[in-house]
């Protein structure tokens, strides 16, 4: 697999079923990694998951692909809070590399893409949660900026199990309101 040309792209309406596709993976796959479940997601109307990938980039709403050849092996989106007291910051959510492309850095490429179009908006902060004990994921964070800013204890509750999260935030240097 290293030799592979890969593409970051803004994902939009016409990706929704290799979208969804993989989201519903990365929900069976790594249940404790996101907020959402399997039944969740399949919950969703078609039209609920299409509204997901309305690119509004300008505004710091968007979901980013990572595609090898026509195939989707990664997902991260960014989602700008609508309300004018927090429309100052957003969400990275939704981040999943497909288990046979992991290594590969392409979740750092994505990262970077985020970033990338979010320096060209009027965003001041990105701010993640992450389960703790992922520490492949703490670190990509940390590499690109991210610092803690709080745990909260008992986050999750998987399968009776509960699991800490980590809040982590990075200031977006040089935009202005």
């Amino acid at each position: 697999m290293c030799n592979f040309t890969l593409t970051i792209r803004t994902l939009g309406p016409d990706d929704v079923a290799a979208f969804r596709e993989l989201r519903l993976l990365c929900l069976q796959e790594s249940p404790t990694a996101f907020g959402s479940s399997v039944s969740d997601e399949l919950s969703l109307s078609q039209e609920t998951v299409m509204g997901r990938l309305q690119n509004h980039e300008a505004e710091g709403t968007f979901v980013l692909g990572a595609f090898v050849e026509e195939s989707l092996v990664g997902i991260m989106g960014l989602m700008r809070h609508p309300r004018a007291k927090f429309y100052h910051k957003a969400d990275l959510w939704g981040v999943y590399v497909h288990p046979e492309w992991r290594g590969q850095g392409i979740a750092g490429q994505l990262l970077d893409g985020v970033l990338s179009r979010a320096h060209q908006t009027t965003l001041h902060h990105i701010v993640l949660t992450v389960t703790c004990g992922n520490s492949v994921a703490r670190s990509l964070y940390l590499s690109r900026g991210f610092v803690s800013c709080g745990f909260e204890k008992d986050a999750l509750c998987w399968e009776g199990a509960y699991f800490d999260m980590e809040t982590m935030q990075l200031r977006l240097v040089g935009n202005s309101l």
